[in-house]
């Protein structure tokens, strides 16, 4: 009896293992399509905690999340966005997109800055269903002109503020 809890407890780990894995694909493949940014909404958060709201832009753009090329491997996308900000800086990028394990995060690569490490771009997935998503993300604010501040997002000593942005996506 004691040997046939040897086989059960890996089999069930194992089991659950791959289940979570499925989860995260599976929400991966509903995301795929062309969404339209239905609703795009930025926060300033200042050093004393208060917020300023500086946007709220309707139709701000579009997102196109498809099978990656390259990396078949099931637990990535690309990424393509097209966004224009209240200042009327357009963001264009193509990167490589995927879910954390629990797929409550959304990440994507190297978005915040030309290196290779610590660039990625973290939403957190508020809203989930086949039609309609909600992507909340938390960033320091360095270049109001540049749609995300990009490639000095990190030096704290330009700025002392963050941004609060959620994308509301609406499938077309």
């Amino acid at each position: 009896m004691r040997h046939l809890y040897l086989y059960i407890f890996p089999l069930a780990f194992l089991l659950l293992s791959c289940s979570a894995n499925t989860r995260s694909n599976r929400a991966l493949e509903r995301m795929e399509g062309e969404w339209n940014i239905a609703l795009s909404e930025r926060w300033l958060i200042n050093p004393d905690g208060t917020t300023e709201k500086f946007e709220n832009i309707e139709n701000a753009g579009e997102i196109i999340i498809r099978p990656d090329p390259l990396l078949d491997l099931g637990g990535t996308k690309e990424i393509s966005a097209f966004y224009t900000n209240v200042n009327g800086a357009i963001l264009d990028i193509t990167t490589l997109m995927f879910l954390d394990r629990l797929s409550k995060r959304v990440v994507w690569k190297n978005v915040l800055c030309p290196e290779i490490f610590e660039c990625d771009l973290f939403f957190q997935l508020e809203t989930d269903t086949r039609d309609k998503q909600v992507w909340t993300t938390y960033f320091k604010l360095v270049d109001s002109s540049n749609p995300l501040g990009r490639n000095a997002i990190y030096d704290a000593t330009i700025a002392d503020s963050h941004t609060k942005w959620t994308l509301t996506l609406a499938r077309e």
